[in-house]
């Protein structure tokens, strides 16, 4: 049996670790402009880095990502817009905007 072959767990937690990436690196976006749009500096200078540093940590999934069309890239992009929407929620309700 060849060990490089991607077993269905080791398939899942490469889509489940991008569709959480994505989703903190959407949420934050959507919470940096949220921030940004009421002069909120401080906030925005956060979420922006936080934005940043989880950048690298996607590019890096990426690139190891071993299904790059499959599961992978449907979790990624359920991810981002899952996170949109969770940053909506959660901006309702901690900035009561």
């Amino acid at each position: 049996m060849d060990q490089s072959a991607p077993t269905p767990k080791r398939q899942f937690k490469s889509a489940a670790a991008l569709f959480f990436v994505q989703l903190f690196s959407y949420g934050i976006c959507s919470i940096s402009y949220i921030v940004m749009n009421r002069g909120q500096y401080a906030l925005t200078f956060g979420f922006d880095l936080l934005f940043g540093l989880n950048a690298f940590f996607i590019v890096k999934r990426i690139v190891h990502a071993e299904d790059k069309l499959g599961w992978d890239a449907a979790a990624y992009t359920l991810g981002g817009a899952t996170g949109s929407v969770l940053a909506i929620w959660v901006t309702k309700h901690w900035l009561h905007q």
